[in-house]
Formats: structure tokens, C-alpha cells, sequence
């Protein structure tokens, strides 16, 4: 079968499907620019492609479509493809999930939207065609069935979770989940000044060894938030207001170290209620214009970088931290604590304050033992030479 999709993805209402000898003809398309997939039963054992030989349709290659002209050699190298298949069931009951949604993402964990699937009344799915290599698979019940996300095996951070291998020696893979019932942590998000609710508030939720799970939320525009399912047992739970809002970030029970966070008891099927975050300003971000920073890289060259007029990160006058290019201490930072959730970039002041309450915990180089650190697992190494026992 062969589909077609405008330049804003929208499916075009032709298509056609290949003849005996492989060639193919799409009529009917109004002038324009189109991506052209390629798309497989899951029964002929082929990975669905993009022209021009892509799996991801926003790196398609355009085909031009002309009035009265006929655009050819738009022609499709399909690769061997296999399957995931698997069964879900409640962890406790072993009783079958039915109507739970799989996602399955590739090895740099890149969502794979091309192919999905939902358990049966038997709580069995296969996903496929899946093209051969490394995938990471996530069963995603909605949030009223009350069982939690979970990546496989039986973790609730993608990041964790172990990767899926389809190939020829075995191209239907197997991946069997069991969804643990779970329960959910309520409260409410306030100006430590005004006391008005505070809307936009991202909530994450943390093991007490402090791993991250996947699991979040955010504040309504009152102020309350509802985070769950989780699986029962205790979370630290920290409200992480975003940057612009000149809110600092504070673990429950009103502390920004999170060596010194409260434990929080989930129970299933219950809402631990009252867990409520008071923020106040974060006074170490002044707005001058007047003030620079400097960045050393070597001892005998430095970098002045003059800040916004509008905004400046001001060091303490007692305190001050210089960024050097010393091996002595390495932080490990992954995509996980990106300030606004996301794994695309990065934002130095908010990386810093989790380095200060403890979140992010210096490794020595010699840990790794020369290993690279992998792409997938989006780190990024920086070193910092401490001149003082606290940051700015």
C-alpha cells in the first residue's frame, strides 16, 4: 500500500498499492508538495518507509506534484521487519488488561508513532510491522483504569528501561508486562506572598534513592494537581516551577535540599491528600544591567559574557563559582532534569540549583572505566572547579 501525506501531515484521500512487478501510480493529487510512505501488512514482513528512505515522516524528502506531469522514479528499498507481541495483565490478580495502549520508541527513545497497538479482551497485542533493531516499549493505560505507565522491564522511567531486539534470528519478539494497581498524591500550589494558587506547576515524582520516574503532572489553574497513578510506596516529590516564572523550586515539605524531603506514602486505589507547595521568589536572580560573568576555559584565556539588560544571574558578593576546563570533578547530567521537561536543551541556572539541593551527585571519570557515554542516554558532561563549599 502506498499513502500520502501534505507538507502538515494531513493523509490525502488517494492512494494506491503496488502491481506484480513492483511499480506503482498515484493519481488525483491536486499540485503540491507531498511524503509518500510506503506501508506494509504486518503479514509481508517488511518495515514500512518514508521516501527518501526514512522511517520518520518529518524527515521524508517533498515530491513535487505538477499539473499534467507525471513524477517518477520516486522508488522504495523495503527493509525485513518483524513483530513485538506480548500479553498485560494486573500484577496482583494476573487477571488480563484489555484497551491498553503500547508505545513503542526507537533506540535514541524518538517516539515510533507509525506503529501502535491495544491489548485485546485477553490483554494480548502485537505491535509490527516493527523494522529490525533495538526498540524501548511502553504500556500507557489511561489514568482512570488507576494502573500506572510502565516501561518495559517493569520500570516506570523510560530511561531504565531494557531495550527490545528484533532481527532475523528472532523476529517476533516477545514482551509480557504486569501493571501494578496504584495510587495517587493530591494537593494544592500557592505564592508563599499572595497565597493565589499557582497554575503551570510541574510536579515530578522521585524514588527515595532519587530516581526519577516518568510519572508527572502539572498545576490547574487553581493551583491543585492530581499526580498518579503511581505504584504504592514512598515518593519524594518536588514542584518545579518554570524558569521564567522567577519561582524557586522546592521539595515537599518545604525544602530545597532534598536530602532534607519528606517521604510520601502511596497507597492503592488512595489519595494522599494535603501535599500542598508554598513558593516564594528566588531572590538570586537580579535584574541589572550592569554586571558580568566570566567564563574561563584555560588559565591564560577568558570569555567575559555581558548579560541581558533586562535579567542577570548576579553571584553572591561572597561567593563566587568560576567554570573551568579542570578533569578534577565531573557532574553527571542527564536530559531527565531539563528545567521544562524536555531532553532538547538544557538551562545552566536550574542544573546548577539541582546540584546544590543534591538531586545531581559529581562522579569521578575514572567510573567509566573508558567506556563512552552513550548517545541515547543524552548526557551531557561538564566539570566545575569549586572554589567555595556552596554555589551563587
Amino acid at each position: 500500500d502506498l499513502d500520502v501525506f501534505d507538507t502538515i501531515g494531513r493523509r490525502m484521500p488517494v492512494n494506491a498499492a503496488s502491481m506484480v512487478d513492483g511499480s506503482y501510480l498515484i493519481g488525483g493529487l491536486p499540485a503540491g508538495d507531498y511524503r509518500i510512505r510506503a506501508d506494509p501488512t504486518r503479514a509481508q514482513g517488511f518495515a514500512l518507509k518514508y521516501y527518501q528512505d526514512t522511517l520518520i515522516e518529518a524527515s521524508a524528502t517533498l515530491v513535487p506534484v505538477t499539473v499534467g506531469n507525471e513524477t517518477s522514479g520516486i522508488d522504495f528499498d523495503l527493509d525485513p521487519a518483524g513483530t513485538i507481541q506480548g500479553t498485560i495483565v494486573d500484577a496482583v490478580t494476573m487477571a488480563p488488561l484489555a484497551g491498553i495502549d503500547l508505545d513503542l520508541f526507537d533506540n535514541q527513545r524518538n517516539f515510533f508513532s507509525a506503529v501502535d497497538a491495544v491489548t485485546s479482551a485477553t490483554g494480548f497485542f502485537i505491535l509490527g510491522p516493527v523494522p529490525f533493531g533495538s526498540w524501548f516499549l511502553q504500556a500507557d493505560p489511561t489514568p482512570d483504569t488507576g494502573y500506572a505507565d510502565q516501561s518495559f522491564q517493569n520500570e516506570y522511567a523510560l530511561s531504565r528501561a531494557t531495550s527490545i531486539v528484533v532481527n532475523g534470528a528472532a523476529p517476533n519478539a516477545i514482551a509480557d508486562f504486569s501493571l501494578e494497581p496504584g495510587g495517587f498524591i493530591a494537593g494544592k500550589i500557592q505564592s508563599s506572598t499572595s497565597l493565589a494558587g499557582l497554575s503551570g506547576i510541574d510536579l515530578d515524582a522521585f524514588y527515595p534513592d532519587r530516581r526519577r520516574l516518568d510519572i508527572t503532572t502539572k498545576s490547574d489553574l487553581s493551583g491543585n494537581y492530581r499526580l498518579g497513578p503511581l505504584p504504592p510506596g514512598q515518593y519524594l516529590l518536588r514542584a518545579d516551577p518554570p524558569l521564567i516564572s522567577g519561582l524557586l523550586e522546592e521539595f515537599y515539605d518545604g525544602v530545597a535540599d532534598v536530602t532534607s524531603a519528606q517521604l510520601i506514602d502511596v497507597t492503592v486505589g488512595i489519595d494522599t491528600a494535603g501535599i500542598d507547595f508554598l513558593l516564594g521568589p528566588d531572590t538570586s536572580v537580579t535584574p541589572t544591567p550592569t554586571n558580568t560573568q566570566s567564563v574561563t576555559d584555560t588559565p591564560t584565556s577568558t570569555a567575559t559574557e555581558t548579560p541581558s539588560p533586562t535579567l542577570t544571574a548576579t553571584p553572591s558578593p561572597t561567593t563566587n563559582a568560576t567554570v573551568t576546563s579542570t578533569p578534577s570533578t565531573t557532574a553527571e547530567i542527564p536530559g531527565d532534569f531539563n528545567h521544562d521537561g524536555g531532553a532538547d536543551g538544557i538551562d545552566l541556572l536550574n542544573l546548577l540549583t539541582q546540584i546544590r539541593s543534591g538531586i545531581l551527585d559529581p562522579i569521578d571519570p575514572a567510573d567509566l572505566n573508558g567506556n563512552s557515554i552513550p548517545e541515547s542516554e543524552d548526557l551531557i558532561l561538564f566539570t566545575l572547579d569549586w572554589q567555595h563549599t556552596e554555589m551563587p
